[in-house]
């Protein structure tokens, strides 16, 4: 199960790997780089790794702040039913390890913390 161990500006430890480009953990499976270079310009099609098996939930990590997707994500994510929740990286990575210790069944997506 991949667990945070750590991060930085410009990296994420998660396990004993050290990444340092954005993310994605879907079906407890590792994925990089998550290509997204800014928050703002995400769209539908960087989220298109959720339609065969939608999470329970989907952790948005923002970088440095939290930030939301433009209203036409957060529209195709409703309608698909997947709830998702928008934070700064960090609490994101924070929050993941959580979930995982409750046993949920998550997936994320994270810019780097310094992002």
């Amino acid at each position: 199960m991949p667990l945070f161990r750590g991060y930085a500006s410009d990296y994420f430890q998660v396990g004993a790997a050290r990444i340092d480009s954005s993310l994605i953990i879907h079906q407890l499976q590792l994925e990089r780089p998550w290509r997204l270079e800014r928050f703002e310009r995400m769209t539908t099609d960087h989220l298109e790794w959720l339609t065969a098996e939608p999470p329970e939930l989907l952790l948005l990590g923002s970088g440095r702040t939290t930030r939301f997707p433009p209203q036409a994500v957060c529209d195709w994510l409703r309608q698909r039913r997947i709830p998702f929740e928008s934070m700064d990286s960090r609490a994101a990575a924070r929050t993941w390890n959580i979930l995982m210790g409750e046993g949920r069944r998550a997936s994320c997506a994270l810019l780097l913390p310094g992002a």
